[in-house]
């Protein structure tokens, strides 16, 4: 259950390179059995009525609230459903600048180009951008960080699909408000 907790992006039965990396997916079985737990050793709360509670020193006991970052499609197929079902809270950090397709952060850009058997792919990601995106979730050093992003985030075109990728203005303008709350997440992955 641990390795299911820290971090979520992308839930889905099955990994697909293609779509995911390894660093942001969790299968939902293993996601399902985390929320469970999370539901019998935790008070799960919004994260705003989190925040207000420590702001006015009312907090008590263990609490935790759910996040998800960028708008994976996989958070309108599997996670809104299981969570709707729950009737648990969650705030969903949307990159506006990325919905409709237009644009994708690195991480799916990237798992596409090395799973691609498409030579235009293969091509289009050197071997020196490559290696450097390989490192990106270790890099430190801001400049290099947004220089090797940016180029990466660059060969968007080259993913078919990309809008069907990541959750759309439709789908989030139907959210229920009350257990779903809309987070802005900023337009890129920087690092400042």
């Amino acid at each position: 259950l641990h390795d299911a907790l820290p971090i979520w992006h992308q839930v889905t039965p099955e990994f697909d390179p293609n779509t995911q990396h390894k660093y942001t997916w969790p299968q939902f079985n293993v996601f399902r059995a985390a929320v469970r737990y999370l539901e019998a050793e935790f008070r799960i709360l919004s994260l705003h009525d989190g925040l207000a509670r420590i702001n006015h020193g009312s907090l008590r006991g263990p609490c935790v609230a759910l996040t998800f970052d960028d708008g994976d499609i996989s958070i309108a197929d599997y996670v809104a459903p299981f969570l709707r079902q729950r009737q648990i809270p969650a705030t969903l950090f949307i990159n506006t600048a990325y919905l409709g397709g237009r644009s994708s952060y690195w991480s799916p850009i990237l798992s596409y180009l090395i799973a691609s058997e498409n030579a235009c792919g293969r091509a289009a990601l050197t071997n020196q951008l490559r290696t450097e995106a390989l490192q990106l979730r270790e890099i430190r050093h801001a400049k290099l960080y947004n220089r090797v992003r940016t180029e990466v985030e660059k060969l968007a075109f080259l993913v078919p699909d990309l809008g069907s990728r990541l959750v759309s203005e439709h789908w989030l303008s139907k959210l229920d408000g009350d257990q779903f709350v809309i987070g802005a997440h900023v337009d890129e992955h920087e690092r400042f």
